[in-house]
């Protein structure tokens, strides 16, 4: 995350889409896991660092229609897109669309996406 204006975390940007969960796998083995937003300038951040639609690291996979990050913190701060997350039937995972704003949407899970990976700087 950015900490009051700080760089609290190193990101990995990815060059090809997979799935949320092999988007997931792959930040997992890169020792970090996918992009947690917290704050607007995180958010703007991002929107930097990648300018295509890209997956966040948050989902209802755990439980139907409650979005919370992959750790299974709450998503305190969100960007999110005109009557989202509308929850569609399924699983679902949140994207950060390249358009439209650069808002948030829910989309299926099993679609292929760019991604960030986020992993603490350890000081």
């Amino acid at each position: 995350g950015v900490l009051d204006g700080a760089q609290t975390s190193c990101y990995l940007v990815a060059t090809v889409p997979a799935t949320w969960q092999g988007a997931r796998g792959e930040c997992l083995s890169w020792g970090g896991d996918l992009v947690q937003v917290e704050s607007s300038t995180e958010d703007q951040l991002l929107a930097q660092l990648l300018t295509q639609d890209l997956w966040l690291g948050a989902s209802d996979l755990a439980l139907e229609n409650n979005f919370v990050w992959a750790d299974g913190s709450p998503i305190v701060f969100g960007n999110w897109g005109p009557a989202q997350p509308d929850r569609f039937p399924g699983p679902d995972c949140i994207q950060k669309r390249g358009s439209e704003g650069r808002l948030w949407f829910d989309q299926p899970c099993d679609n292929s996406w760019l991604f960030v990976c986020e992993k603490a700087i350890v000081r």
